[in-house]
């Protein structure tokens, strides 16, 4: 069922809109229940350093950060689908719940410090996996922008689909992984009703 706001809500539990960023074009934000996912679908490249303080949402790093110096990003979750490389400086990533990434993006991996206090998942040397998560953001934007509302609702159920299929794998769960579940492993809380 959709509503006339553009939101699907095939559960009591769901709720997903794409609200409009108004600190950076780089950025498609995607509500789910409240919480905010942040989807870089453009190129971050600076002589530095780079700060992304996004404490309260979570971030997908969908294209690549380059900077000469350090590199700062600190959010809820954050899947990095690209790489993360700094020249000369630090490259320092907080999730205060999930970090998913693959092998080898961040350079140089001596000066990478993370922390992930819920858990880290790390994908090995998977290329095809890595194009897979990558096509599938890229398609959330691109069905956004077009402002149809059977692509909207199509990048509803790709971004529900994402969180699902990244959720099995960082929770190891291959059956009885439910709404609820994925909603846990990805922090957000359920709809108020």
């Amino acid at each position: 069922m959709q509503s006339p706001n553009n939101e699907i809500r095939p559960d009591v539990r769901l709720k997903i809109s794409f609200p409009k960023s108004n600190e950076d074009h780089r950025l498609q934000l995607v509500e789910i229940n409240g919480s905010i996912f942040a989807i870089v679908h453009s190129s971050l490249e600076s002589e530095g350093p780079i700060s992304l303080y996004c404490e309260d949402w979570s971030l997908v790093l969908l294209s690549s950060i380059k900077s000469k110096t350090n590199i700062v990003v600190s959010a809820t979750n954050i899947i990095c689908l690209n790489t993360i490389h700094s020249e000369e400086g630090l490259i320092n990533l907080h999730a205060s719940n999930r970090l998913v990434k693959f092998a080898n993006l961040m350079t140089p991996p001596e000066k990478v410090y993370q922390i992930a206090e819920k858990g880290e998942f790390q994908f090995h040397d998977d290329p095809g996996a890595c194009l897979f998560y990558s096509q599938l953001f890229h398609a959330i934007v691109t069905n956004v922008y077009t402002k149809n509302p059977d692509s909207i609702l199509e990048a509803q159920q790709k971004f529900i689909m994402s969180l699902c299929v990244l959720a099995q794998k960082v929770g190891g769960e291959t059956e009885n992984l439910t709404l609820p579940k994925v909603l846990d492993i990805w922090n957000i809380p359920p709809v108020n009703t």
